[in-house]
């Protein structure tokens, strides 16, 4: 829907543990990453709904690899879809069989 210049849709990489702060998890987007096509295909409408079931401040990114090509094709998720970040939201997700990365 929308073009963006590379260096401003850059998110920087973390080791992707999240942090603590207060007893709450701190993050500034999550990223969550479908290993194949079929991946997207199998998960992603379960992944919608747990994004819509937490809804917040924090910014999303799908990361989706492209296996033949050996690319990874990142994209941000429509304002609507942030997301607050909470331990709940990241078992769930890793429940429907996707990774989660957090970054500060």
């Amino acid at each position: 829907d929308e073009v963006t210049a590379l260096d401003r849709a850059r998110v920087p990489m973390t080791n992707g543990r999240p942090t603590y702060q207060g007893g709450r998890l701190r993050a500034n987007a999550l990223v969550i990453e479908f290993p194949t096509c079929d991946d997207v295909l199998r998960a992603g409408e379960a992944v919608a709904d747990v994004l819509m079931a937490h809804p917040g401040d924090c910014e999303v990114f799908i990361d989706l690899h492209l296996g033949e090509e050996n690319l990874t094709v990142r994209a941000r998720t429509a304002q609507f879809a942030r997301v607050a970040p909470n331990k709940q939201l990241q078992e769930t997700l890793l429940a429907a069989g996707v990774r989660v990365r957090w970054v500060e």
